[in-house]
């Protein structure tokens, strides 16, 4: 819809208020239109590349066409800027303030649409990367009808629960993104079902289990009857071969939550952080297809590091809700006790920060080992695994800057523009990672883990027959 007004009068360009007279807008008519058709194309093609990555050269070039539409349409935005500033000089005016405001606006829209527009091309495009993901995700898809109406539904929990994970989860391809936001959704379903119910409650991790049982049992004809994450979760599970045992122990560190978790030494404190943690970086390398045992160790590093960084961000809201995670050593080195943390935590928040310091200081040393593990990710999901792993981290640092200290007054949080900055970086950076991974083995507390998805390797999933993966045709 366009409106035109008077000289000096709000007026509105296909939805996109601008401001001032006639001459000032109406060259932007014609960008605000060409983004709109350059979208519609664009996603199209977005569409048709995730419908039919056969051949990857055939892929990235027809993901060139439409990165070619996106730089046609920053230029259209750049050369409307001429055409006004040429017609007022013909009419014998001055190019206004305003004119050259609703130009950098227009502008400024158009990097960014066509930025946005380029990555998701790009994310198409690297699908073909991904054969086995890309059949899993068909079979899924053919094997339910409401599936997509499921993953949407696990987005939505996803994007409530940790807007990081939710952050980084768009930077995966969708092959890799859709099982991604249906494990994390079942993580956090599960944790809010621990941690939400009354405390007299008895039953609630053998229902957990009982959850776990129907999602691994049931046979695909009668997951009609479950909630939308379990039928998403159930065919992800069967589709890339998540192991049970990582589910249980997921669980098992939600049962030390219920029991009410006594942290006496830093060996409890990796216990507790291996079951609630690192099981999802083992998950996480289950979807992305990679089992090697260099890799298991420091995707568990990553984990480790992520768990002592929310433990150190959350030290207030869990004295609130009287839990206390800090262990009970590195406290009476402080000359503190954790009943004196419950009940009196802002009377004692020096000695908490030189805890807090403490833990911080472990997190890097995890961070730093996982980080030469993403070497081992196929190239886009480095890109996501790193900035995740630089966005926690960023938190800590964070916290760190405004005093250990503070975490008993205030949770520390990382601004979207922010995490946006890291991510940038993240993919920057990820371009000249050597790949190499190390070798050095994870803590003791996570090794059943690594032996757990290891071990289920055998069950193999990655041999996926043509006519199981329908739909595959060229591009050109």
């Amino acid at each position: 819809m366009t409106t035109l007004a008077s000289a000096d009068q709000e007026m509105e360009i296909d939805g996109f208020p601008l401001k001032g007279d006639v001459h000032d807008v109406v060259p932007h008519l014609v960008t605000r239109r060409t983004h709109r058709s350059v979208t519609v194309q664009v996603q199209n093609m977005i569409q048709t590349l995730k419908d039919a990555p056969k051949f990857t050269f055939q892929a990235y070039l027809f993901a060139a066409v439409g990165v070619i539409n996106c730089v046609a349409m920053i230029y259209m935005a750049y050369k409307s800027q001429l055409q006004a500033e040429a017609f007022q000089s013909s009419q014998g005016q001055r190019p206004t303030e305003q004119c050259a405001a609703n130009q950098a606006a227009v502008q400024v829209l158009s990097l960014a649409l066509a930025s946005i527009l380029c990555w998701k091309l790009w994310l198409a495009a690297v699908q073909s990367c991904f054969p086995e993901s890309v059949c899993a995700l068909r079979r899924c898809k053919a094997a339910s009808p409401t599936f997509d109406d499921d993953i949407r539904a696990c987005r939505q929990i996803l994007g409530r629960g940790s807007k990081t994970f939710s952050m980084a989860c768009e930077l995966l391809p969708e092959c890799l993104a859709v099982p991604t936001a249906a494990v994390y959704s079942l993580c956090r379903v599960l944790d809010d079902a621990a941690d939400d119910t009354s405390p007299q409650d008895k039953n609630v991790i053998s229902r957990l289990v009982n959850r776990l049982d129907v999602i691994y049992s049931c046979e695909r004809d009668r997951r009609c009857c479950l909630s939308p994450v379990d039928r998403a979760v159930g065919l992800v599970i069967e589709e890339w071969n998540i192991p049970r045992g990582l589910w249980d122990a997921l669980i098992d560190g939600f049962k030390m939550d219920r029991e009410g978790i006594d942290v006496p030494d830093e060996i409890m404190l990796r216990t507790y952080s291996s079951r609630v943690a690192a099981t999802v970086g083992c998950i996480m390398c289950c979807i992305f297809h990679v089992r090697r045992r260099d890799a298991l160790h420091r995707a568990c590093d990553l984990g480790m590091g992520m768990q002592i960084t929310n433990i150190c961000r959350d030290v207030g809201e869990d004295a609130q809700r009287n839990r206390c995670y800090l262990p009970s050593t590195l406290l009476a080195c402080e000359g503190i006790s954790p009943q004196d943390l419950l009940e009196a935590p802002h009377k004692y928040e020096k000695e908490i920060g030189c805890v807090v310091q403490k833990l911080l200081a472990q997190a890097d040393v995890f961070y730093q080992r996982s980080k030469s593990g993403v070497g081992a990710l196929p190239w886009p999901a480095r890109i996501a695994v790193a900035a995740a792993a630089d966005m926690y981290q960023s938190i800590g640092h964070k916290l760190l800057n405004a005093g250990a200290g503070s975490c008993v007054h205030v949770r520390t949080r990382v601004s979207g523009r922010q995490k946006a900055v890291i991510a940038f970086k993240a993919a920057l950076k990820e371009c000249w990672h050597s790949g190499l991974v190390g070798l050095e083995a994870t803590c003791d507390e996570c090794l059943f883990l690594v032996d757990t998805t290891e071990g289920d390797l055998e069950e193999s999933c990655d041999v996926i027959h043509s006519n199981q993966c329908p739909h595959q045709f060229s591009l050109l």
